[in-house]
């Protein structure tokens, strides 16, 4: 690989490195616009009242049943995620092995 291939390589990686960085300053919340309307009372899913960007805002989280759609977001707050014990793989909540101390 040539030294110029090299350094553009470094700077990609630089780049997605920092672009998955998201840093929660003590006074960011001061620059945040939540949306007002979503409440404990309005929520049919799982209300979460510091589950936004940074702890910020209230979030209203749908819960997704096992065998339901799903997408993985990075580095931001998840509107929906898949119900306990299972997981979002392959777009698709699917339930996590089982794991028993006793079968290693």
């Amino acid at each position: 690989m040539s030294s110029k291939s090299r350094l553009i390589f470094i700077i990609v990686v630089c780049m997605a490195v920092r672009s998955f960085a998201i840093v929660c300053t003590p006074n960011i919340c001061d620059n945040v616009h939540c949306r007002i309307d979503v409440t404990a009372e309005n929520c049919y899913g799982v209300f979460e009242p510091t589950g936004g960007f940074c702890g910020c805002c209230p979030l209203c989280v749908t819960i997704i049943p096992a065998g339901g759609g799903c997408v993985v977001l990075r580095g931001v707050p998840q509107s929906a995620r898949c119900i306990e014990s299972t997981s979002c793989i392959n777009g698709t909540c699917q339930p996590l092995p089982s794991y028993s101390p006793s079968e290693e």
